[in-house]
């Protein structure tokens, strides 16, 4: 940053660290912790007088954050962020269609429009930072084997969940039930 004092003619800067020139009236200064600079000014008749500006460096907020997994499906689980840096920031999407919850980053999984996300977690304090996480978000599938069915003992019966399904998880009501292949 550029501090300038205004008054004098000739100027010696008595703070001479991270200080561009001790010699002018508007020095370019880069603190790396807070920092008192202090400045003679004299005019032409060789009156003079001192002043001095606090420089206060804070550290800059930490925006880190995750989620698990980075690809959903529109019936997982909904997930939430894990926040490591600075907490209370806000999470915003680049699209309408993600279904977030702006204070803790929950995605509503059913509730969004399958597509990839740009998440955007923003730390609210004196010195803020963001960080972002890509999140895609797949339609789950509608499977229906049609109505309850009762068949007799011995006979087969044909469960077919439509094209484009490859595996089917059979899940029996009694040991006794045999899956037939």
């Amino acid at each position: 940053i550029q501090i300038e004092v205004f008054g004098g003619s000739t100027f010696n800067w008595l703070t001479t660290n991270n200080l561009s020139n001790n010699a002018v009236s508007n020095p370019q200064v880069w603190p790396t912790s807070t920092t008192t600079y202090k400045v003679l000014a004299s005019d032409i008749n060789t009156c003079a007088d001192t002043a001095e500006i606090t420089i206060t460096v804070n550290p800059k907020d930490d925006a880190t954050f995750a989620y698990s997994g980075s690809s959903y499906c529109s019936s997982d689980s909904d997930p939430s962020a894990t926040i490591s840096g600075t907490s209370g920031g806000l999470f915003t999407a680049n699209s309408i269609g993600l279904d977030i919850n702006s204070s803790s980053g929950l995605i509503d999984l059913d509730a969004s429009t399958a597509g990839t996300y740009t998440v955007k977690y923003l730390t609210t304090g004196v010195c803020p930072d963001s960080s972002t996480q890509d999140i895609t978000i797949h339609t789950s599938p509608t499977v229906d084997l049609g109505n309850d069915t009762t068949i007799c003992t011995g006979n087969t019966l044909t469960l077919d969940a439509g094209a484009g399904y490859t595996c089917l998880l059979y899940t029996s009501p009694s040991p006794r039930d045999k899956r037939q292949s």
